[in-house]
């Protein structure tokens, strides 16, 4: 069997459907891959949806478990895969029609352990066009996992990726439970170890933003604990990281994904209901880890410094943090709201 393909499903009846579809979109034969779904302890129909595809195509396997994350899920997709090639969809994304065969192909020609290529993340569930230029024409750079990791911002999604199951499985690496921006960590912590790796810039995953993630959900709950999230995981990372700058990885694509990290955790911090001891208890976490205070070059925006030029100052930031709570509803605007409408624009001139 040639590839595998990994969906966690929870609760994503509103959008499966669609993205089933356009899986089995595809220009493979059903008998060269498998859909491996595994209910995540779904409560809406979901799982009714998936039985129902899976009663017209016998290359639908369904798994079900009490709800234990995306990270548990994912892992034990590794585990049940079949195919020589893993790639991971998300089930309420899409991908562009007709391109698995085409990147099976590449990544098995080409002998990879991973193959990367390009997503874009948006609000839109419109239809995907096919691609008008054949993925073959595309020339392939094949490197070693320390010098891929260093020629090229790679892609933070895992879904972004082809992976090589014997890669996969005979690694010790795994995704962490219970955490947001799990595929960050896991592709930077995994990437280094392949032997063979290569980028195929072309848009193929459509990674379709959910508001009620952790990643973007702004209710109260939620939102401290995408910070505490972000607090540990960014220790994590940049834990990793210092591990390969020893073994002379070129690390600087992994330090700006450490400072997008910082920015994020002052960014939410700032626009939180979190009490001003909690702030500091994650600040001392920080600064235990070297990673507070915040270089100055973590915002590249004017009104970024400002932030990290406060958050790096008590005197000025607990003022600054009341001032902002007086203003909460144009302050989420600013920081939560207005980058995304700059997204929407870079996304509609790419999908024109």
């Amino acid at each position: 069997m040639k590839l595998s393909i990994i969906i966690p499903m929870y609760n994503a009846a509103q959008f499966f459907e669609q993205c089933l579809l356009s899986i089995l979109e595809q220009n493979i034969l059903l008998s060269d891959y498998e859909i491996i779904i595994i209910n995540d302890g779904s409560t809406d129909n979901s799982l009714e949806i998936a039985e129902s595809f899976a009663k017209k195509h016998k290359n639908i396997a369904i798994y079900s478990q009490k709800n234990s994350g995306v990270s548990i899920t994912r892992n034990r997709g590794i585990e049940l895969a079949k195919g020589e090639y893993i790639w991971f969809i998300d089930g309420d994304d899409l991908i562009v029609p007709n391109v698995a065969l085409d990147l099976y192909n590449i990544a098995s020609e080409n002998n990879l352990d991973a193959l990367e290529f390009k997503f874009i993340r948006t609000k839109s569930r419109n239809k995907i066009r096919a691609l008008k230029k054949p993925l073959s024409t595309y020339p392939i750079v094949v490197e070693n996992g320390k010098d891929f990791v260093g020629s090229h911002n790679f892609g933070d999604s895992c879904c972004a990726y082809l992976w090589r199951t014997t890669f996969l499985k005979n690694s010790n690496i795994r995704f962490i439970p219970n955490r947001i921006i799990e595929d960050m960590t896991f592709n930077a912590e995994i990437l280094p170890t392949t032997k063979r790796a290569a980028f195929l810039p072309v848009y193929i995953y459509r990674y379709v933003i959910n508001p009620k993630s952790l990643w973007t959900n702004t209710a109260p709950i939620a939102f401290r604990k995408s910070i505490d999230d972000f607090v540990h995981m960014t220790i994590y990372y940049f834990e990793n990281m210092k591990k390969w700058k020893k073994r002379g990885v070129n690390t600087r694509f992994m330090e700006k994904k450490k400072l997008s990290n910082q920015f994020n955790i002052a960014k939410r911090m700032a626009v939180s209901d979190l009490s001003f001891k909690q702030m500091e208890k994650y600040k001392a976490l920080l600064k235990d880890h070297q990673l507070y205070p915040f270089p100055n070059e973590t915002g590249n925006k004017p009104m970024s410094k400002v932030l990290i030029y406060f958050f790096n100052r008590k005197y000025l930031f607990y003022p600054y943090i009341f001032l902002l709570r007086m203003l909460k509803k144009p302050v989420e605007y600013i920081y939560l709201r207005r980058y995304r409408l700059r997204r929407e624009e870079r996304i509609k001139e790419i999908l024109n």
